[in-house]
């Protein structure tokens, strides 16, 4: 018999065992009838025919683990087992269930969240080669910048040519935008960004085609945009004829060239990202004259054969010169110069960045380690109640485990039917963890910045 009908027996076994039955009795019949056909009286014929027969239960057991694998059978009935005994005492099982499912999911979401904003890597090119700056402002306190200008950020990418690319992108700010279809403004996250960032990420267009450095130049006056995936699915409906549609941001009016793939949301984990246009396009201002106006991040991709260090030691070059020919317009003589000294003392950062850039890491990387810390006690503590009931229901059921070995039941059949009451209860509580995990993170997300700028 193949091993795919013996499995499919073991959901048919009453079936099998009313077959195996009816063979027996065909067979007994049969050498009954010989017997008969050599004089015995029909009594005595049947009786004989059940005697040369041999033991029907041992036949029937020998029968039954050729039309079915026996251990699979095994677990079958364990489980059906399980379950019954899981019903008949409920209220203990539902304790059981409760205490580890919550435990469960509460791990879960502590876990989803940590994945999210700190570990996971960004959906891009290889990620481990990517670096964010930062300039340390006071090296004795710690205090970071990673916003930049634009002077600033010209100066470090000469500076860093062939050794590390550059890519400036604002934070996302939230603006009114009309579609050019006629209907009202809506709120939407815009953010400028470098011509060559989608380039220097890896990231393909789903539609059209993604910004260029051609898009990219002061006073190009080419106006254009990339939608997310997500925004293009639920303001467009994913329209493939979205390409030359034009969005009006603030005061200017961009072309939509195209949509970024599926799964890329921006560079930083938690903020969203709608659409993204040229960083040269917000041009108000001395936004690209003045070295006062810091709005931007850098991010940077590692060119093969190159060292952090190295290139924080040749951006630190770049900075102090530019810092000194700042601190001569600022400084006069006769000021202080404690300020001045400060001042140049900054100290370039070059940090990994293979999780993107996110100022909501910064303010709760901490607590979300505390808090998957916390969870992770309380799966202990419920493990160990957990513990303590079976351990408790185990001594109540000793003389049930007692009467089965007396009646030939082995050891290690004995583990598995345990095991699999342990099984069920632990797979109940991975389904309520599970629900509770889908329900608690959003929660606790919905917490992590304000209803006007959500995560």
């Amino acid at each position: 018999m193949s091993r795919l009908s013996r499995i499919v027996n073991i959901f048919r076994a009453t079936r099998v065992e009313d077959e195996l039955d009816e063979e027996l009795q065909f067979h007994v019949e049969e050498r009954a009838k010989d017997l008969k056909a050599a004089g015995l009286a029909d009594v005595d014929a049947d009786l004989e025919a059940r005697r040369r027969l041999g033991n029907p239960a041992a036949i029937r057991e020998r029968s039954r683990d050729v039309k079915l694998m026996a251990g699979l059978d095994a677990l079958v009935r364990d489980v059906r087992f399980a379950i019954r005994l899981l019903r008949r005492d409920w209220v203990v099982s539902l304790a059981a269930v409760a205490s580890l499912g919550l435990a469960i999911g509460a791990c879960t979401a502590a876990f989803e969240l940590v994945d999210a904003l700190i570990l996971r890597p960004l959906p891009v090119r290889n990620p481990a080669s990517l670096v964010s700056l930062a300039i340390v402002e006071d090296p004795t306190r710690g205090r970071d910048r990673t916003s930049f200008n634009y002077p600033l950020y010209q100066r470090l990418g000469d500076a860093t040519e062939g050794r590390l690319e550059l890519a400036a992108l604002s934070y996302q700010q939230q603006s009114r935008v009309r579609i050019d279809d006629g209907t009202d403004e809506e709120r939407v996250y815009a953010q400028f960004a470098s011509g060559n960032t989608f380039s220097m990420l890896g990231v393909t267009p789903a539609l059209g085609r993604v910004m260029i450095p051609a898009d990219d130049h002061l006073g190009s006056g080419n106006l254009v945009a990339v939608l997310s995936h997500s925004f293009w699915i639920r303001r467009f409906g994913g329209d493939p004829d979205v390409i030359g549609h034009r969005i009006t941001l603030e005061r200017s009016t961009y072309r939509i060239i195209g949509v970024a793939r599926s799964g890329f949301t921006g560079v930083e984990p938690g903020i969203r990202t709608d659409f993204w246009v040229p960083l040269t396009s917000n041009a108000d201002g001395p936004s690209f004259s003045d070295a006062g106006w810091h709005w931007f991040k850098v991010l940077g991709r590692l060119e093969p054969g190159y060292s952090a260090e190295e290139v924080s030691a040749r951006m630190q070059s770049a900075l102090a010169a530019f810092r000194q020919e700042q601190a001569a317009e600022r400084w006069r003589p006769g000021m202080p110069t404690a300020g001045r000294d400060r001042y140049m003392a900054a100290r370039m950062a070059v940090r990994p960045a293979s999780n993107g850039m996110s100022d909501l890491r910064v303010s709760f990387e901490r607590p979300l380690w505390i808090l998957a810390a916390v969870v992770g006690l309380v799966l202990l503590l419920a493990c160990s109640n957990l513990a303590n009931l079976m351990l408790a229901r185990g001594a109540a059921r000793a003389r049930e485990m007692a009467l089965r070995l007396s009646i030939g039941a082995g050891r290690g059949r004995l583990v598995q039917q345990l095991l699999v009451e342990a099984g069920a209860i632990s797979c109940a509580a991975v389904i309520l963890g599970a629900v509770f995990a889908w329900l608690a993170a959003p929660t606790i997300v919905s917490l992590l910045a304000p209803a006007s700028a959500p995560a």
